[in-house]
Order: C-alpha cells, then sequence, then structure tokens
C-alpha cells in the first residue's frame, strides 16, 4: 500500500514533484505505478530492497498494483 511518510495510507496528491519510496521484501511480487498519459514506472518481479523514484505527477487518477499478488491494486488521485 501507499504510505505518507507518517504512515498515513495516500488517497491524494497535489501535482508536481514527489519521491516514492518503493520497498520490496519479496520476490514474488512487484510495483506497477500507472497514470495519466501513459505514464508507467515498475520495479521487476525479481527486485527486493528499496528504491526511490524522483518523479513528476500531473493531475489525473494514477493506479498501483503487484503482477504478484492480484489482490494489490489500489489508486489514488493527483490534483
Amino acid at each position: 500500500m501507499l504510505r505518507a511518510s507518517d504512515g498515513t495510507a495516500v488517497r491524494r496528491l497535489k501535482a508536481g514533484a514527489v519521491v516514492i519510496a518503493v520497498v520490496d521484501k519479496s520476490r514474488k511480487g512487484n510495483f506497477h505505478l500507472l497514470g495519466p498519459g501513459g505514464f508507467k514506472k515498475k520495479t521487476g518481479i525479481r527486485f527486493m530492497g528499496r528504491v526511490l523514484w524522483t518523479l513528476k505527477l500531473a493531475p489525473g487518477r494514477y493506479r498501483y498494483f503487484s503482477d504478484g499478488r492480484p489482490s494489490v491494486r489500489r489508486s489514488f488521485r493527483v490534483g
């Protein structure tokens, strides 16, 4: 789940620059982030560890999910 630095679930963000830390503790999952205008970012299935993404988010709906864990499908809005 996407969480803010204080641990709360992210449901909405302001448009502009953000830093997202992806922490993956499983070799069976990965992290996809899809957004408006064909925006795509992802980690590999075999990736394990932590990666920082510095992104510029445009207004719209962003979805994130894991190929290895189909139940992990959520979204947030940028405005």
